[in-house]
């Protein structure tokens, strides 16, 4: 059930982003922290890459600090705007003059009246702005509205069929009737800010009592132009609707967005345009060409007038200099726009990406991942910023970036989370096989199938107390474990200690196998180590056992070399790490053998050929294992090499020399001269066992009227 969880973890993730991305990107759930990130990523686009100077039309007239100090503090009277309009209009021969600024109250008849003959019939755009105190304020009939609105460019009926919203607003604040012909052109100067308090989007036009007002931008770019209206029709490659300005020359498309909003490409920081003072204009110190034929915006800079805005390239940016931004844009048509097709396009881009990032992270190595996830990252960065740049699209970069990082970082995590998992399964499945040492190095490895099943040649060794069941009778069930683990835990040691893995205990009985789960290239010298090590150890058990008053115990040891399989086997129930096959089943055969042998440690033959150079060996028999098709000799390591001195060893190679002369007639079928050469033998504690069987096998053929088929090979039966 846990390996199903698992496999299931890393789909219900990619399925969860999925869902997520595809909710905010559609604008049904909208996530606060992506559109942050958004805004981020969208002011950072727009510092990279500002759009191109296609020409330098547009002018900003600054009512600035000298001007103020020269003309005097703000507001200035009309006389002193009227006599600023017509210098630009008369002396510079500007094309189109837009106010950002508004004049609600009226001055004097006179004052009044000037400015009013200054603008009338003239292309001057007067501001004013919208605003909702009324809804902020929680009340009703406080509506703060003053001055006369002009006439609206549509009703909100003209939107009928196209999918598009509006920014909505309920108070408003205009310039005084006194000043205000019937024709006047006028644009509201609100921007719109986001959440972060940017403003990154001007409304083209804006809602208000059921119709809709054109931005200042907007007006001034129709004026500019020639322009005699505005229409809304679905525009190609828009997501809701362009507006038309219709004209006698041509007829302009300014996209917008799904809330009828402008985004605004900002030439870079404060100062990207040609600000002239006021106090110059008036003055008349301003060279000409750098007025005529000018779009001229006239504004403040001056920091206590309140009209400094956080923008993506500025936090403190002049609120007259983003609509000349926006009007130079409408004129190079370099306006920033979604296209109709964005969500697909964001949408492709994000599923593209988490794919890649899915495969890259569970095909590659860690590191791999990790470098393949940020060149996905920087590689889909790349394709938004050539739409950007080369089409002017507004592709939504946060969404999808956001859902591929946190798919990887989610992927990074279950991929740790299965590394423990599996760390914690090898060291609970091996802690109580293996030494510390090599459950550290298994965890280590990292290895997928480390515990899978698989073919190796491993060394086998069966090792069990000789007689326990005899022993036992006579004890009490506490005494009987306290016995088992005196001679148990020692003999586990040794196991360990030679790098050899336990593979389970069988009463009295231990199995164990060298060369897995850590692949070594010696597992036999390892393994027969081991016995060696185990067979003098008991003499030490022994000795405290009979102070203890418990019963001595002897050992038998069979090993074996061969093919098995080893790996994580088992039911549904209950695995271990075991090995099968017929290699452990001679092994156990080979312990078993050893009590008619009379010895401690019998050998199989790949075993004493693959550790010839450590140990003095004899073989003790030829025998045919039942269910095996070929013969097999058995061998018993008399000694180690190392540890024999020169006297020592010749004499056991004599009667090693001795003991195969005599083996060989037995082979050969010559039972009288090998009884007569094993005579020399029979005193000798390490030879007498064999000999005796020896002997009473050959009796045993001569009787058996066998002795004209024998082949010299033994068959071995059930152990």
């Amino acid at each position: 059930m846990r390996q199903v969880a698992g496999r299931w973890r890393a789909p219900i993730l990619v399925i969860f982003i999925v869902t997520f991305a595809v909710l905010h990107m559609g604008r049904w759930v909208p996530i606060g922290l992506v559109e942050r990130l958004e805004g981020w990523a969208y002011d950072m686009r727009i510092q990279a890459f500002p759009p191109k100077r296609e020409n330098d039309s547009v002018v900003i007239v600054d009512i600035d600090e000298r001007s103020l100090a020269e003309l005097g503090r703000w507001p200035w009277s009309r006389r002193t705007m009227a006599g600023l309009i017509t210098g630009l209009l008369s002396n510079y021969h500007v094309n189109t003059i837009g106010l950002d600024i508004v004049m609600a109250e009226p001055e004097s008849a006179e004052a009044d009246g000037a400015f009013r003959a200054a603008v009338q019939g003239q292309p001057v755009v007067l501001g004013y702005y919208f605003s909702s105190l009324a809804e902020g304020r929680g009340g009703v009939g406080a509506q703060m509205r003053s001055g006369i609105l002009p006439h609206a460019a549509m009703s909100i009926q003209a939107l009928d069929g196209l999918n598009s919203g509006y920014s909505h607003w309920s108070d408003y604040t205009a310039n005084t009737a006194a000043i205000v012909g019937d024709a006047q052109p006028q644009g509201h100067f609100n921007p719109w800010m986001d959440p972060d308090g940017v403003i990154r989007r001007v409304p083209a036009l804006a809602e208000y009592d059921g119709q809709l007002y054109p931005s200042l931008s907007l007006e001034m770019t129709r004026v500019a132009i020639g322009g005699t209206g505005y229409a809304l029709e679905a525009a190609a490659g828009m997501p809701a609707a362009g507006i038309r300005i219709r004209s006698l020359d041509q007829n302009a498309i300014i996209p917008v967005d799904d809330e009828l909003m402008i985004n605004v490409p900002f030439r870079g920081g404060r100062g990207s345009f040609d600000y002239i003072s006021a106090a110059d204009v008036l003055a008349r110190r301003v060279a000409p060409e750098r007025l005529q034929n000018k779009i001229v915006l006239i504004g403040t800079t001056v920091p206590g007038l309140f009209d400094l805005r956080a923008t993506p390239v500025d936090p403190a940016y002049p609120g007259v200099e983003v609509h000349a931004n926006a009007i130079s844009a409408m004129l190079d048509e370099t306006l920033l726009r979604r296209p109709g097709t964005a969500l697909l396009i964001e949408l492709a881009m994000a599923g593209l990406g988490m794919a890649l990032t899915y495969a890259a992270l569970f095909i590659l190595p860690p590191l791999g991942g990790f470098v393949a996830t940020a060149l996905i990252v920087v590689l889909l960065a790349a394709a938004n910023a050539v739409l950007w740049v080369r089409l002017h699209w507004v592709i939504q970069i946060a969404p999808g970036l956001t859902a591929i990082l946190t798919l990887a970082i989610g992927l990074i995590a279950l991929r740790w989370l299965e590394s423990m998992r599996h760390r914690n399964e090898i060291v609970g499945m091996f802690r109580e096989y293996v030494p510390r040492e090599v459950v550290s190095e298994l965890v280590n490895l990292r290895s997928a199938d480390l515990m899978a099943p698989k073919q190796m040649e491993l060394t086998i060794l069966f090792v069990d107390i000789a007689g326990f069941v005899s022993l036992a009778r006579d004890l009490s069930p506490d005494q009987v474990a306290a016995l088992l683990r005196r001679v148990l835990n020692p003999l586990s040691d040794i196991i360990h200690e030679t790098g050899g893995t336990i593979d389970k205990y069988i009463g009295d009985c231990i199995m164990a196998f060298w060369g897995a789960p850590i692949v070594v290239e010696h597992h036999a010298l390892q393994a027969v180590t081991a016995a060696m090590r185990m067979q003098e150890t008991v003499a030490a058990i022994n000795q405290s056992l009979a102070e203890d008053g418990l019963p001595c115990v002897s050992i038998r040891i069979g090993i074996n070399t061969g093919p098995v399989v080893v790996g994580n086997m088992g039911s549904t129930l209950r695995r271990s790490y075991t090995v099968i096959g017929d290699a452990v089943n001679l092994a156990a055969r080979l312990e078993g053998a050893t009590r008619s042998y009379g010895i401690q440690i019998c050998v199989g033959g790949r075993t004493a050929d693959a550790t010839g150079q450590a140990f003095v060996y004899r073989r003790i028999d030829r025998v045919q294992v039942e269910g095996y098709s070929l013969p097999d000799d058995l061998f018993e390591p008399m000694a180690k090499i190392s540890s024999l001195s020169d006297e020592h060893r010749a004499e056991l190679l004599f009667h090693i020399n001795e003991w195969d002369k005599a083996f060989a007639h037995y082979q050969a079928g010559d039972f009288q001269t090998a009884k007569s050469a094993l005579q020399k033998l029979k005193t000798h504690s390490q030879f007498k066992g064999s000999v005796q069987l020896l002997e009473d096998r050959m009796d045993h053929i001569v009787r058996g009227g066998m002795s004209t088929s024998w082949t010299g090979t033994w068959r071995l039966g059930k152990k």
